[in-house]
């Protein structure tokens, strides 16, 4: 995560004697900058989070500028990164509805960036968010429903592609229907 120089210092020239202290001072660095009351700071705080992978630690941030960065974001085109820290940041704060219509979208997007496992599981999260909340919001129930239709679907659709593989050996034409799929 800090890039170290072989004399084993930052390049700022703070020295850390290892991985464990980079970490701590890492976690104090960004506790201090979640406190920042600065939404711009945020903001860019927040894509060098997510520029270099750290969406775990930006999913511990407590403020009121994360939820209105990602639903800026996720308005961008290309947005898959941001949808999936969406809905596991609204899973994290027991927003259940939220997280399932995230997950939803997701399952539906068209793209080839998903195999039709990551739909499944897509699908499936969904479910579990929607029945966390169904007790309580009357239209999650209709949602819900639609959710498992989408899963019988799916699970019709991981038997055709079980079966097309077994047919690959003898006929090269199914790999592009199975790909298809």
């Amino acid at each position: 995560m800090i890039d170290l120089t072989k004399s084993g210092k930052h390049s700022a020239g703070v020295k850390i004697s290892s991985a464990a202290e980079a970490e701590r001072q890492l976690t104090e660095m960004l506790h201090y900058c979640y406190s920042s009351t600065d939404e711009v700071f945020h903001v860019f705080l927040y894509e060098w989070l997510i520029g270099n992978g750290l969406i775990s630690r930006l999913l511990e941030v407590k403020s009121s500028f994360l939820e209105p960065f990602l639903r800026r974001t996720a308005r961008q085109p290309d947005n898959l990164q941001i949808l999936d820290i969406m809905w596991k940041y609204y899973e994290k704060e027991r927003n259940y509805s939220a997280a399932a219509r995230i997950l939803a979208k997701l399952a539906d997007r068209d793209t080839d960036k998903f195999t039709l496992w990551d739909r499944v599981d897509y699908i499936s999260r969904a479910i579990l968010c929607a029945k966390a909340c169904s007790t309580t919001l009357n239209n999650d129930g209709e949602f819900l429903h639609e959710l498992e239709d989408k899963m019988d679907v799916a699970q019709l659709q991981l038997s055709i592609y079980s079966a097309l593989e077994q047919l690959t050996e003898n006929n090269p034409g199914v790999t592009a229907a199975l790909k298809s799929l």
